[in-house]
């Protein structure tokens, strides 16, 4: 509890330990368990993922990017004492529940950070894609017993396999008990987003000013219908807002990201929404 008000913090992050899916991984894929690389150069926190012959993590690769890595990694840690202490412990169960309290959160849903990571590769096979996530989430099911009154957590699927990621969602809700489902955004096989049998073919948003314009190709994906937005920042004004070229109804939302635009779009085809604001 914070000032009076019960908190819940919707997008709390693990630090997974490099042993999880040697663990968790079902017998036929454990030698696909992703093998961490740390320099000298990066943060600690920020590894060089490999996946048999594939290799995630740019930033780490990257000589300028590690060093912003690492720099953010040493100012983390002299914020507050509670990060040494967390990363002592391997950033277990008790060490998140301690930082809970510390920041006055009553309840948390826990999300992966290298759970989504390997996964950021539209190149992984898809057994092997579905594998990593079901370990991921035993794992992660596991370390909410600690607490379970305060520690939730949200499932991960991979896209990489459709039909796996939709047995695992009812998988990790119905025997797990997961509040929620995630997937990555990242293209999987070159493509962006996957709908049943087909693809949205473009998803595409730019900003030019108080000028934002968002791009839809529905493509081939069964789309029964399509809405098209844009967050501008909290404290926008909206002064127009076109579909195509010309003015349309839309709905607005204030989310803690901003405020939401949202028009309704013809399911099929190729739309621009353009949203002006001061």
């Amino acid at each position: 509890m914070k000032q009076g008000f019960r908190v819940l913090d919707s997008d709390l992050h693990t630090m997974e330990p490099d042993d999880l899916w040697p663990k968790y991984l079902d017998e036929p894929f454990r030698r696909f368990a992703p093998q961490f690389v740390r320099g000298t150069a990066s943060a600690p926190n920020q590894p060089v993922i490999r996946i048999g012959d594939v290799e995630i993590a740019e930033m780490s690769k990257r000589a300028r990017t590690a060093v912003v890595g690492r720099d953010l990694h040493e100012r983390s840690f002299a914020r507050h004492p509670h990060y040494a202490a967390a990363h002592a412990r391997g950033y277990d169960s008790e060490s998140h529940v301690q930082a809970m309290d510390i920041e006055g959160i009553d309840v948390a849903v826990i999300y992966g950070t290298r759970g989504r990571q390997v996964l950021m590769h539209d190149a992984l096979d898809p057994q092997v894609a579905s594998a990593l996530a079901r370990a991921h989430n035993g794992w992660t099911h596991d370390f909410c017993q600690y607490d379970p009154k305060r520690l939730k957590f949200a499932a991960q699927v991979a896209f990489h396999d459709v039909p796996g990621a939709v047995a695992e969602a009812r998988r990790a809700v119905r025997e797990l008990g997961a509040i929620a489902v995630i997937g990555n955004p990242n293209p999987i096989a070159g493509r962006h987003i996957r709908l049943g049998g087909g693809a949205l073919r473009l998803v595409q948003a730019s900003r030019a000013g108080d000028t934002y314009r968002t791009t839809v190709d529905v493509g081939s994906a069964p789309v029964d219908r399509l809405d098209i937005g844009h967050t501008l920042p909290r404290g926008s004004t909206v002064t127009s807002v076109l579909l195509d070229g010309s003015p349309v109804d839309y709905d607005t939302v204030l989310t803690n990201r901003g405020l939401e635009v949202l028009a309704r779009a013809p399911a099929s085809g190729t739309h621009e929404l353009v949203v002006t604001g001061s």
